[in-house]
C-alpha cells in the first residue's frame, strides 16, 4: 500500500534556528512528504519534493493558496499539515477548498504574541509543551485536537563526552541562541562578567548583536563571539563546551521559550546546564541535569555558574543524567513516530 502524502507548509524553509522542521520530514518514514514554502533558507531535505511558492505569495493570498492546492492536488497529499502558525489561514483555506484535514505546529511566538486564530480551525495542533498547550487553550485552541510532541534530536549528531576539568585549562562556559530579547543574552553578559577561573563564547545572531557587543566592551568582558547562523556552529561549540548557560525570559511583547532546544542538545552531549525555569524549560531540563533559577534573576545565574565551575566532581553525573533524559523523551525517531502516527489518523479520517 502506498504511503499517504502529508504536505508540509511553512513560510520559511529553513531557518537556521529551525532545522528541526527539517528533520521531521527527513525522518517521515511512514507517510510520504513534500513541502511548500514560501522563502528558501539554509536547511533543506534534498530528496523530498519542495516547491518554492515565493512567487505566489508576492501576488497575494488568492494566487498563494491556488498555489497551495495545485501543490496538494499534484502530490496526491491526504494531508496538510503547517508549520509554526504564520501560513495557518492559507493552510486551512487549502484544506477546506481541497476537503482534506490538516494540523499546524506552534512553536511559541506564532501562538503567543501573533495568536494564530486559525488554529482553533485545525484538525491537529502539535505544540512542544504542556507550557504551550495552556496557553493554546486559552486561545481558544480545543483540547481534543491539541498533542504535546516535543521537538526531537538526531542523537547520532549530539555525540556525547563525559566533561571533566583539565588541570592549568579555565572552564569553558558557553552561550547559545538568538541574540533576541526573549533568550536573556544580555543577562547573560552581566552574570559571567569578571568572573575568574573560565573562558566564555557567545554563540549566536540576531539584532542585539551590536548591544551585546556594546555591552561586553563596557563591561571589558573577553569573550568570543562566534556566528550562530553558520549551519552546524552551535553544535561544534557543544562539543568543545563544559558549561551551557542560557537565561530565557518572557519578553515585552508576551513571547517565551515554549522548549528551549539548544538546552536539550547540551544534555544530549553530556554538558550540565544552568538555564532558567521560564515558560517549558522546566519541562526540558531535569534537575539532575541542570541548575534552574527564576528569570531575570542575573545574581542566581551568576552562583549557578560559579557553583557548578567549583564543583567539577558533579558534571560527569549530572551529564550521564541529561543524555538519559534525551534518549528517553526527545528522541528524533521516536517524536516523528508520534507525528506521524497523528497524520496516519487524520489520512484515514479523511479517506481517499
Amino acid at each position: 500500500m502506498r504511503r499517504p502524502g502529508v504536505l508540509h507548509v511553512a513560510r520559511d524553509w529553513v531557518r537556521p534556528s529551525e532545522g528541526f522542521v527539517a528533520d521531521v520530514v527527513a525522518t517521515s518514514s511512514r507517510t510520504r512528504p513534500s513541502v511548500a514554502f514560501g522563502h528558501r533558507g539554509t536547511v533543506s531535505v534534498p530528496a523530498v519534493p519542495s516547491y518554492d511558492l515565493g512567487w505566489a505569495s508576492a501576488r497575494g493570498d488568492r494566487v498563494l493558496r491556488t498555489g497551495l492546492a495545485g501543490v496538494a492536488l499534484r502530490q496526491q497529499a491526504r494531508v496538510l499539515h503547517g508549520h509554526f502558525g504564520y501560513w495557518a489561514a492559507h493552510v486551512e483555506a487549502v484544506a477546506r477548498r481541497t476537503r482534506r484535514p490538516w494540523g499546524v505546529s506552534l512553536h511559541g511566538h506564532d501562538l503567543l504574541v501573533e495568536g494564530c486564530p486559525a488554529a482553533t480551525l485545525a484538525d491537529l495542533v502539535v505544540v512542544p509543551s504542556g507550557f504551550l498547550a495552556d496557553a493554546a487553550s486559552r486561545a481558544g485552541i480545543p483540547d481534543e485536537v491539541l498533542q504535546v510532541i516535543p521537538s526531537g534530536l538526531d542523537l547520532s549528531q549530539f555525540p556525547f563526552r563525559v566533561r571533566r576539568a583539565v588541570a592549568g585549562r579555565p572552564a569553558l562556559v558557553t552561550f547559545a541562541g538568538r541574540y533576541v530579547e526573549k533568550k536573556g543574552v544580555l543577562d547573560v553578559a552581566r552574570a559571567l562578567a569578571g568572573l575568574e577561573g573560565l573562558a566564555v563564547q557567545f554563540v549566536g545572531f540576531g539584532p542585539l548583536e551590536a548591544d551585546l557587543r556594546r555591552l561586553l566592551a563596557e563591561l571589558r568582558f573577553d569573550a568570543v563571539m562566534l556566528d550562530g547562523s553558520v549551519p552546524g556552529q552551535v553544535r561544534r561549540a557543544l562539543q568543545d563546551t563544559d558549561l551551557l548557560i542560557t537565561a530565557s525570559r518572557v519578553a515585552a511583547d508576551g513571547d517565551a521559550e515554549s522548549l528551549g532546544l539548544v538546552n536539550l542538545e547540551a544534555l544530549a552531549c553530556g554538558v550540565p546546564v544552568v538555564t532558567t525555569a521560564s515558560g517549558g524549560i522546566p519541562e526540558a531540563v531535569p534537575p539532575a541535569a541542570g541548575i534552574l533559577v527564576p528569570e531575570g534573576d542575573v545574581a542566581a545565574l551568576r552562583a549557578g555558574v560559579v557553583d557548578l565551575v567549583g564543583h567539577p566532581e558533579r558534571w560527569a553525573a549530572m551529564g550521564a543524567a541529561g543524555r538519559a533524559h534525551v534518549e528517553a523523551h526527545f528522541e528524533l525517531g521516536s517524536q516523528v513516530a508520534q507525528l506521524e502516527q497523528a497524520w496516519l489518523a487524520l489520512a484515514d479520517r479523511g479517506g481517499g
